[in-house]
């Protein structure tokens, strides 16, 4: 019996992940927490179209849970499958279309976001759940399920909510309906309201096997030497390099280390506008695993993200001290916040670099 639709690329992971979770009593909200790239929202998306499946169990697949419990997988081909889709959260456009899922998430996630009638057409997507996102999600959740099998909302990631839109979700937590599920997926659980995390059941996601990550995306066509600097760069998370693959950032991590390469001695304007090609998300989560890699080459340490650059590491380090590789670390830490916020990505990218080359004045 198959039980995917095409092209489905689950990780044996989140397959494993998925038998548990079907098998353990359901929850009115789980809260799916790990690292970003482990698969969170893949994981979710394959238990929403396991849940809303309107096929026979007795067609379906089973899948084996620990203590041998055992489940059904989704048949893949009914209505609610279809609706679902194909479960492929790497791409750019994959939006399921299921009457009884909501999916909260920021408009610049979401593939058919557009601007409203009232914004100009030059409006750039927001990065956050805002609260009228959430409050609308309230109609949904009160109205009863037009199948048979529930109602469910899918936030991700859980951290992009406002603080208004965390209270008015808290309030829905605290008197939930009873057909409407709640799936929350973050990899900051920290940032969550404690309130929030006190009322769903925490799954905390497994980081693969170098062996198991690396059978998988070459299963994926990515060619192996590419999957291991990937996975060194993503700290063994598959799903977020096999992302960068499919949206052709796959080389974007040599393109950084070029660009710093000739720092302090290069035009700073140069290197801006070579960076400057990179999201700066991304360019921020770069200069936290490069600092991390110097100061490990300062301890004389092997390094961990960038493992063909400890050449160009040793050298740098050289340059500098480690007391200042420490407050340039402790400098980044609020870098990922401040880097989907940016009022303009250039200027952003130019205060890095004007921190990172003082530290070798």
């Amino acid at each position: 019996m198959n039980t995917d639709t095409p092209r489905d690329r689950s990780q044996p992971l989140v397959r494993s992940d998925l038998a548990e979770l079907l098998c353990a009593d359901r929850h009115h909200a789980l809260l799916l927490a790990g690292q970003a790239g482990l698969g969170q929202v893949e994981l979710a998306l394959h238990l929403i179209r396991a849940w809303l499946c309107e096929s026979d169990p007795s067609g379906r697949a089973v899948l084996q849970a620990s203590g041998g419990r055992r489940a059904h997988d989704a048949c893949g081909h009914c209505q609610s499958c279809r609706w679902i889709g194909t479960i492929d959260a790497f791409e750019d456009g994959y939006s399921p279309q299921h009457p009884d899922l909501l999916w909260l998430r920021p408009e610049a996630d979401d593939p058919l976001w557009e601007p409203a009638p009232h914004q100009a057409k030059t409006a750039k997507p927001s990065r956050v759940i805002k609260i009228d996102q959430v409050r609308a999600s309230a109609g949904f959740v009160t109205v009863g399920a037009q199948r048979s099998r529930g109602k469910f909302v899918l936030l991700s990631p859980a951290e992009a909510m406002q603080a208004e839109s965390a209270n008015s979700l808290l309030k829905m937590l605290e008197e939930p309906a009873g057909e409407c599920r709640f799936i929350l997926v973050t990899e900051h659980p920290d940032w969550l309201l404690p309130t929030i995390r006190s009322r769903c059941r925490l799954h905390a996601m497994r980081v693969p096997g170098l062996e198991e990550n690396l059978a998988w995306l070459q299963a994926q066509d990515v060619p192996a030497d590419l999957a291991r600097e990937l996975l060194a760069l993503t700290g063994d998370a598959a799903h977020a390099a096999l992302r960068l693959v499919r949206r052709n950032q796959s080389t974007t991590h040599r393109l950084f280390i070029d660009g710093l390469a000739g720092l302090p001695e290069s035009s700073l304007t140069q290197v801006v506008t070579q960076l400057a090609a990179i999201e700066a998300p991304m360019v921020a989560r770069l200069f936290q695993a490069w600092t991390a890699d110097l100061i490990l080459a300062k301890l004389g340490q092997p390094v961990r993200f960038f493992p063909g650059q400890l050449g160009v590491a040793n050298q740098r380090v050289r340059q500098t001290s480690l007391h200042a590789l420490l407050a340039l670390e402790s400098d980044w830490r609020s870098l990922p916040r401040l880097a989907e916020h940016p009022l303009h990505p250039r200027l952003f990218i130019e205060g890095l670099l004007l921190r990172y080359s003082e530290i070798f004045s």
